[in-house]
């Protein structure tokens, strides 16, 4: 067993962050906005095809079976997307407000997805390695959402911000629990060096990812975002005592205040 754990990185590590999110969420995040970390963990891991562009030149995981792709690629998918989503709500969960409809929401998936999933394609066709395609492809997409609804500015901040030091936080324990992982990444290439121990394309993806995938998700679930804090909290459980622990401390008047 210790063997089959230490063998398949990738697939250990996957089902690791997925449970840690889901548990994190279950316990912080009030039912909307956990039900939108699973929906959106959901829409992403359709897109686990779209891995194979990045088999052999960005990197060449062990799967169960050794195959191309994998069980790993789909939890792999629905997990960043899920992590993602969790660090938004966490944030901005108070200000948050769904109006999701089934028309507009296929409307903005078929439009939105598939722009994403055209320019992925066009940019592997004319010869642009996976990693460098999707980076660019979830810079453009998501620059030109920001663009398109620029109400969802918040979204867009919050996970450019917090992402990255999520998912960098999780790779650098991942690289802890399984040593060898990284050499499943290809160090000649240029996305595979190695920055603090992690290769630079795990650092551009999670930068350009917390960009895109919040504002893929604000847009198709028709999010807006309340100009003023709500008394609600976006938290509950665990999450809604630590509230209360901090709550004394913010209305607690400066110096300058009560001077």
């Amino acid at each position: 067993m210790k063997g089959f754990f230490q063998n398949y990185p990738y697939l250990w590590a996957s089902l690791l962050s997925l449970f840690v999110f889901v548990t994190l969420s279950v316990l912080l995040l009030r039912k909307d906005h956990r039900n939108t970390v699973i929906f959106s963990g959901l829409v992403n891991s359709t897109a686990f095809v779209f891995l194979i562009h990045l088999e052999g030149v960005y990197w060449s995981p062990v799967r169960l079976g050794h195959r191309l792709l994998g069980m790993e690629d789909v939890i792999c998918s629905f997990m960043v997307a899920a992590m993602a989503w969790f660090a938004v709500a966490l944030v901005l969960g108070n200000r948050i407000t769904y109006t999701f409809r089934v028309e507009v929401w296929i409307k903005r998936f078929i439009s939105l997805a598939g722009a994403s999933v055209a320019l992925f394609l066009l940019l592997c066709q004319i010869g642009w390695s996976g990693m460098t395609a999707l980076v660019v492809t979830c810079l453009s997409v998501g620059s030109t959402t920001l663009w398109w609804r620029r109400d969802l500015w918040p979204l867009a901040l919050a996970g450019t911000l917090i992402f990255p030091l999520l998912y960098l936080l999780v790779v650098k324990i991942d690289f802890w629990i399984w040593p060898r992982f990284v050499e499943q990444w290809n160090a000649a290439g240029p996305w595979g060096r190695g920055y603090w121990g992690i290769p630079l394309g795990e650092i551009a993806w999670s930068v350009v990812f917390g960009l895109y995938w919040p504002l893929f998700t604000g847009h198709i679930f028709d999010i807006s975002l309340k100009r003023h804090l709500s008394q609600s909290a976006p938290v509950v459980g665990i999450g809604r005592h630590i509230r209360s622990a901090l709550t004394p401390l913010a209305r607690r008047p400066s110096r300058s205040s009560s001077a």
